[in-house]
């Protein structure tokens, strides 16, 4: 009788170890590590960190205004780029000196977000014109250190199909 609560015991965590390693595996299979080589998202994330980027987060949820994601470069498609959403499809989006207008309306930047001002290019480069309204299934996203960031004001937005994921700074 004790031999065979044995084997059932055995049975049981060997079926355990395989679930828990089947878990890990799946985990590990649906997260990238990217390093940011800029300092376009200081102070959330500083210039040679890695961050940890959830590749399934938005396989059944679409992406939300303030998450940070990763997403394949309009530039070159082969380099990541990681901006903060900020503009949602189907918006009309202003940056101006009081921060950020979403149709017509002065939207409230996240506490965890203080001291971040979302604006206009100092330089008034922008290559948008406001109000800019998002297209359909198009993202408008802004860096968190808007001085150095080349991000939406500049070229326009992110399409959600160059979307890899979530970012977990």
């Amino acid at each position: 009788m004790n031999n065979k609560r044995s084997k059932t015991a055995l049975i049981s965590t060997f079926g355990l170890l395989i679930v828990s390693g089947l878990a890990t595996v799946y985990a590990y299979a649906n997260v990238d590590v990217y390093r940011m080589p800029v300092s376009s998202m200081k102070p959330t994330i500083e210039p040679g960190d890695k961050v940890q980027v959830d590749c399934q987060a938005y396989q059944s949820s679409e992406p939300k205004r303030w998450d940070v994601i990763a997403f394949k470069s309009p530039k070159d498609e082969n380099r990541i780029w990681l901006f903060r959403i900020v503009g949602m499809p189907g918006e009309a989006i202003s940056l101006g000196a009081a921060g950020v207008t979403i149709d017509g309306k002065l939207i409230v930047v996240p506490t965890s977000l203080d001291g971040i001002k979302y604006a206009e290019s100092e330089t008034g480069n922008d290559t948008v014109s406001y109000p800019f309204n998002i297209p359909e299934y198009e993202y408008f996203v802004l860096g968190d250190n808007p001085d150095k960031a080349n991000d939406s004001r500049f070229w326009g937005t992110v399409s959600r199909d160059t979307i890899i994921g979530l970012v977990n700074p």
